[in-house]
C-alpha cells in the first residue's frame, strides 16, 4: 500500500502545474531568495532513515531483553510500514493539491528572475508549487509516526511491567491480570527468560510512582523537530503560513490515521507470542483473563522471595 501511494507521487509529476496569474507588484512574491536551510536531501535523510534508525536501536534494546526475534522483527517491519505509509499519503495529497492550486512562492520574482515582458527568465515549475508546503507534510508525516511509536513503546513496556509484577507478587490462586490473553502468555515468557535483577526492577518500575512525564516530553521531541523545519520554509521566504498550517495539517492527519491502524497492535504485543492483538480487535480475546500464578511459576522458582532480598 505504501509503494503504491509512491508510485502515484510520481505520476503525479508528469502532469502540469497550474500556473497562477501574475500580477506586478504583488507584494506577497517579491521577498528575496534565500538558500534553504533544510535542503530537499536533508529532508528526506531525517524523515526517512533517521526515524527508522531510531525505531530500529530502540527494538533492538528491546529484544537485548525479551530474545524474542520474531517478537523484534515484526515490530520493527509494522513500524516501517507506518512511517512509510504516513510518509507516501501525505506526499502524494501535497502533490495533488500544488499541481491544482499553482500558488506563485514568496520569493517568485527572485527565484524565476520574473519580467513582465519575458516571463521567467529561469522557467521552473517549482516556482508555482508554493500551496502546500511539502516539507511540512512530511516532516510531520514522519517524525510524529516517530512520535506515537516511542510513546506506543513507553505504553507497552509499562503495560508489560504491570502485569509482571502483578503475577509475580500474588498470592492467591486466582490471579487478575488487567490484560489479554496475550499479555498473560508475555508474562508467562519473560518470567522465564528474566534474571531475578531484572525482573526486581522490572516490578519497582511498575509499581513505582508514576512520574515519568519527562520520558513522553522526550517522545515528542521528533514533532518539534519538524515543527522548526516547518517554521525554515516562512523564515526562508520559500512558503507564506498558511502554506506551512496546511502542510503541517495535511502530515499531522495522515500520521494520527495511520498510527491508529498500523501502530495500535504494537501496544499490546508481547514477547513470546505468535502475533498481538489489542482487546478490540479480537471478540474471542477478552480484556482480562483469570490465570494461575502457580502456572507462571512453574519454569522458574518464586520470585516473590527473590525481589524482597534484593529490594
Amino acid at each position: 500500500m505504501a509503494a503504491l501511494y509512491w508510485l502515484l507521487t510520481g505520476a503525479v509529476e508528469f502532469f502540469p502545474l497550474h500556473h497562477r496569474d501574475i500580477v506586478d507588484g504583488d507584494p506577497m512574491i517579491l521577498l528575496p531568495y534565500l538558500a534553504p536551510q533544510v535542503p530537499t536531501w536533508l529532508l528526506i535523510v531525517i524523515c526517512i532513515p533517521l526515524p527508522l534508525i531510531i525505531m530500529a536501536a530502540f527494538s533492538w534494546i528491546r529484544f537485548l531483553r525479551h530474545k524474542d526475534l520474531h517478537f523484534a522483527k515484526n515490530e520493527v517491519l509494522t513500524a516501517f510500514c507506518a512511517l512509510m505509509l504516513s510518509g507516501g499519503i501525505s506526499t502524494f495529497i501535497t502533490d495533488v493539491v500544488k499541481h491544482m492550486v499553482g500558488r506563485p512562492r514568496p520569493n517568485f520574482v527572485a527565484y524565476c528572475k520574473w519580467l513582465e515582458a519575458s516571463g521567467c527568465g529561469n522557467p521552473t515549475p517549482d516556482a508555482w508549487a508554493s500551496f502546500v508546503s511539502g516539507h511540512s507534510s512530511l516532516s510531520f508525516a514522519t517524525l510524529t509516526i516517530l512520535s506515537l511509536y516511542l510513546l506506543t513503546v513507553v505504553r507497552a513496556s509499562k503495560r508489560q511491567a504491570a502485569a509482571l509484577a502483578s503475577a509475580s507478587s500474588a498470592t492467591s490462586t486466582d490471579c487478575l491480570l488487567p490484560c489479554n490473553n496475550a499479555t498473560a502468555i508475555g508474562v508467562r515468557y519473560e518470567l522465564q527468560q528474566d534474571d531475578k535483577v531484572a525482573v526486581a526492577r522490572r516490578i519497582e518500575l511498575a509499581t513505582a510512582p508514576d512520574n515519568v512525564a519527562w520520558i513522553y516530553c522526550v517522545c515528542l521531541l521528533p514533532m518539534l523537530l519538524a515543527g522548526w523545519i516547518a517554521l525554515t520554509r516562512i523564515v526562508d521566504y520559500w512558503h507564506n503560513t498558511d502554506d506551512v498550517l496546511g502542510g503541517a495539517a495535511i502530515g499531522l492527519g495522515c500520521a494520527v490515521m495511520v498510527g491508529r491502524f498500523k501502530l495500535k497492535s504494537l501496544e499490546y504485543a508481547q514477547p513470546g507470542t505468535v502475533e498481538a492483538t489489542s482487546p478490540s480487535s479480537s471478540p474471542a480475546m477478552p480484556s482480562a483473563s483469570r490465570i494461575d500464578p502457580r502456572s507462571l511459576r512453574e519454569a522458574v522458582p518464586p520470585v516473590e522471595t527473590e525481589v524482597d532480598q534484593i529490594v
